[in-house]
């Protein structure tokens, strides 16, 4: 990580949350859909993440290397870093 930090390896996705898709029984978020310059892209959530709602700011801190892939139109990410939730913009 601060290898790939130090050389530049790291990229921001920025966009606004236009879906938080829950758990049904629990209400965990299980993933979130932005709206980017690029087009849509779906995070699926590996920790706990509070404050994200419909239309929150979200930046995704990912590798350069990591794995994307399309399904119907939207990149999904594989992983990431971080996850940087800003409310109000």
């Amino acid at each position: 990580l601060l290898y790939d930090i130090l050389t530049d390896r790291c990229i921001a996705v920025m966009g606004e949350c236009i879906e938080v898709e829950k758990t049904p029984i629990t209400k965990r978020i299980k993933s979130i859909c932005l709206d980017t310059e690029d087009g849509k892209v779906k995070v699926p959530l590996r920790y706990k993440a509070k404050g994200v709602d419909v239309g929150s700011y979200v930046t995704v801190y990912l590798a350069k290397r990591t794995t994307t892939y399309e399904h119907r139109g939207t990149y999904v990410i594989c992983g990431y870093y971080a996850l940087e939730i800003a409310n109000n913009i």
